[in-house]
């Protein structure tokens, strides 16, 4: 995207939605500030220009300005009434992350069940996709979602056979998995592995060294089986870019990761996944509270004291 978006962008200067593709693309390749600056100037060009506030809304929730990401997106939202339904969901999905963060859940529900799921085409897969992944945050957080597997589940058979994109396979058969769907997700990675054997050559890696295996591993973690759902993901962690998706949405796999790390004790790796994590948004309380938590583990009480102090403070800031 990146790529094509230089090549052209000299000749379309006066093109508001050609600084918006530009700026996705850089944000993609980890350009954050050029890409706040092309997308910023997208925005100036054309107020109604969604696929601006997308790439400016990954640059915010990658630095994690979370107050900062509320404001600007639910000061645009009025122009995302007009568009498919399924960039709309995703627009305030990408709006729901920040306030994941600043653990407002209550509002990310509300967002969910009248903003997603609630406008969402149901039987379309990139809105059960919106669904979903906001869904499996919410679970890692601690919230009770009630029955709302369920009800995505029940949209679900048309996927097992689709494969799309490997990325986003491993959503649905998670989703099947906690909606009671334990059938469908067995026929599913079943048709993984048989797509996987019978693909393109080009695309047969991502498939069966990485798809299949990611595959195992968030059946794993969503029965609760947390050493296999470690043994599963660990090893193909680095590769899941190669399966599709941004970023921002890839970092749900490493957050499943992470939490059976947790629950599986293995503090170590925990830690070496947090520090990282921290280095990048040292302001997010959960993964403050996690480190307090680790650290103590691990016998470290003077950083558990600091890590706990933060998460604190920054539970009252928000």
């Amino acid at each position: 995207m990146l790529l094509i978006a230089e090549k052209v962008f000299a000749a379309n200067g006066d093109n508001p939605y050609m600084y918006g593709m530009l700026a996705f693309g850089l944000e993609e390749c980890h350009r954050i500030a050029e890409a706040e600056e092309y997308g910023r100037q997208a925005i100036a060009l054309k107020r109604d220009n969604r696929w601006a506030h997308h790439a400016v809304a990954h640059v915010l929730e990658t630095q994690g300005r979370l107050e900062e990401g509320i404001s600007l997106m639910e000061s645009l939202s009025d122009t995302w009434e007009y568009g498919s339904s399924a960039f709309y969901g995703h627009l305030w999905w990408h709006t729901s992350l920040y306030y994941l963060d600043i653990e407002n859940f209550a509002k990310v529900l509300e967002i969910y069940d009248t903003r997603i799921w609630g406008r969402a085409k149901k039987d379309n897969g990139r809105e059960q996709i919106n669904a979903i992944a906001l869904l499996l945050r919410l679970e890692l957080r601690g919230v009770d979602i009630g029955s709302r597997w369920q009800e995505i589940a029940a949209y679900l058979q048309p996927r097992i056979h689709e494969h799309t994109l490997a990325f986003l396979d491993l959503q649905y058969i998670y989703a099947l998995v906690r909606g009671g769907k334990d059938d469908w997700a067995a026929e599913m990675l079943e048709s993984m592995q048989t797509h996987g054997e019978n693909v393109l050559p080009y695309a047969r890696p991502t498939w069966v060294e990485v798809g299949v295996p990611a595959a195992r591993g968030m059946i794993a973690h969503a029965r609760g089986d947390w050493k296999s759902a470690i043994a599963e993901l660990e090893p193909v962690l680095p590769d899941l870019h190669s399966t599709g998706g941004s970023h921002a949405q890839r970092d749900l796999f490493e957050q499943i990761y992470l939490d059976a790390l947790i629950r599986d004790r293995q503090y170590h790796k925990t830690l070496n996944v947090l520090e990282k994590r921290n280095a990048s948004r040292s302001n997010i309380p959960v993964i403050q509270r996690e480190l307090a938590n680790t650290y103590s583990q691990l016998g470290r009480s003077d950083e558990a004291h600091q890590a706990s102090q933060l998460a604190l403070e920054l539970s009252q800031r928000y």
